[in-house]
């Protein structure tokens, strides 16, 4: 009994430790999907260079501008000093005469909460074998630190009297951080926004009856969201609503979030009989306790500006949605 108390303890202490570590560290820089690539000038005009910008500059693909997943920057070994190492994504690429090659991922080598990844490789033939497969992986290791990030500044950040009206009038679970108003609070439709004089970030979320088995399908869904939006937001001009462009793509998958099955849709937003648009993100899921469908959407309006990080945030704020 007495060992296994002192293991406790010691457990306790070295947790305790590893906190005051972190606590210790400054804080990351930079702004959110950014990415330190730590990598020689010749490399990067190289095979290698070319690898990670294929995979870390890929346009996301249902927004209205070319944007890529990461902003990149790129800077040699003998540059690499404290201000970039506290950089919040890092990816350090070592090509020279290892005996060990490979990937390895860290957390909050120099700052807090940091990612960093190293590939380090023989040349350039074997980096690419080594970047293609694991360029997934590094591509989700620094977009789920992203999300980490936010969601856990936004729960610290909660609009605590706002999620709990919601939470009593509609019994629906979800953050909201603070900055957001509600601008429209029906029996079945809210609209929340938040409004600067540059950009708008607005949040759907309503919801209907369960009678369909196949209500989770695209078309259905665009459907229920085009009859919501007419009802409920209308534009500038006189008989203008928004709607679905569905000329673009439209990006439609299946996954499990929150331990709840979700339908996610990606793609843009227009306004019937007026000229505004942009993207928009929406997740549908299965309210059992009270038999419905419960939907909540993020949309921006930003002419002619990036709207990555903007829509970014709101599919956090999305994903937080829980039912019981």
């Amino acid at each position: 009994m007495k060992q296994i108390g002192l293991i406790i303890v010691i457990s306790i202490l070295l947790f305790s430790c590893n906190e005051n570590n972190k606590k210790a560290l400054p804080n990351v820089k930079g702004k959110a999907y950014e990415l330190t690539v730590v990598i020689e000038k010749n490399n990067w005009n190289d095979t290698p260079g070319k690898l990670i910008k294929s995979i870390f500059n890929a346009e996301i693909d249902y927004l209205p501008q070319p944007e890529p997943e990461f902003s990149l920057t790129h800077i040699p070994h003998n540059a690499f000093t404290s201000i970039f190492k506290h950089h919040r994504n890092i990816l350090n690429i070592e090509i020279g005469n290892y005996d060990k090659t490979g990937v390895s991922y860290e957390k909050d080598a120099w700052a807090f909460p940091q990612y960093y990844a190293i590939i380090k490789a023989k040349d350039f033939n074997d980096f690419a074998e080594i970047f293609n497969k694991n360029k997934v992986k590094l591509l989700e290791f620094y977009k789920k630190a992203e999300i980490k990030r936010m969601t856990e500044h936004y729960i610290k950040f909660k609009d605590k009297k706002l999620c709990d009206r919601i939470k009593k009038e509609h019994d629906i679970n979800i953050t909201i951080p603070k900055g957001y108003s509600l601008d429209v609070d029906s029996n079945d439709f809210m609209w929340i926004s938040h409004e600067t004089p540059k950009y708008t970030q607005g949040i759907f979320i309503y919801y209907y009856n369960y009678t369909d088995t196949n209500t989770f399908t695209k078309n259905y869904l665009i459907a229920k969201r085009n009859k919501f939006l007419k009802k409920y937001v209308p534009a500038s001009r006189d008989s203008s609503y928004m709607t679905t462009e569905t000329r673009a793509p439209i990006i439609f998958n299946e996954y499990m979030n929150n331990n709840d099955y979700t339908a996610e849709i990606k793609g843009l937003w227009r306004t019937e009989n007026d000229f505004m648009g942009g993207p928009f993100i929406s997740l549908t899921k299965l309210d059992k306790k009270n038999n419905r469908v419960i939907t909540v959407e993020g949309f921006v309006f930003f002419p002619n500006k990036s709207k990555r990080n903007l829509i970014k945030q709101l599919e956090v704020i999305c994903r937080s949605l829980e039912t019981e």
